[in-house]
């Protein structure tokens, strides 16, 4: 990507329940800390679309989901040899966590609280837009130089998570597993 961040195409989904106590203020204070950080990234985010009523009662119960803020990005690829999978090489070099975040570790909204039928309180974040972005360019500049061959985001469920995944989608790894 030429451009950087700067070449994606963002769309932010805020999902919320609207008319239920605090939910509009909690929609409201995600959606301009999404703003804030597009900023700082210095990327914009042109429109938006919301799912607003994510409660549903039943006679005996009501279900309500967590409100959150979804933001979907896609972008022009340069070159298409380029392109990072989510699959393990297992003869292509070693595995690195790159921390993008620089932000303590939290686990709340995460793919393994909601295995524990929990949500959390605090969702991972980061802690700097400027330093985000250094690092996101960087490891751009790796992939195109050829030292990163794979590649996935881990910030719903983990490493482990992670490396499960890549597990089951390469089948001769995992007899040895």
């Amino acid at each position: 990507m030429k451009e950087g961040l700067k070449a994606f195409l963002y769309q932010p989904t805020g999902c919320g329940r609207v008319k239920n106590p605090g939910e509009d203020a909690r929609l409201y204070t995600a959606v301009e800390a999404c703003s804030d950080f597009a900023i700082a990234l210095g990327i914009n985010i042109p429109t938006g679309k919301d799912s607003l009523s994510m409660k549903q009662k039943y006679s005996d119960r009501q279900v309500i989901a967590p409100g959150t803020v979804i933001i979907s990005a896609a972008a022009h690829c340069s070159d298409i040899t380029k392109v990072v999978e989510p699959v393990i090489k297992s003869d292509q070099g070693q595995i690195y966590y790159i921390n993008m975040s620089f932000a303590p570790y939290e686990t709340g909204g995460s793919s393994f609280l909601q295995i524990l039928s929990a949500v959390g309180h605090e969702p991972q974040t980061i802690s700097d837009a400027k330093i985000f972005k250094a690092a996101f360019d960087a490891v751009q500049t790796l992939i195109h130089s050829g030292h990163i061959v794979a590649g996935r985001d881990i910030g719903s469920g983990g490493v482990n998570y992670y490396s499960a995944g890549n597990v089951f989608c390469e089948s001769r790894r995992w007899s040895n597993f």
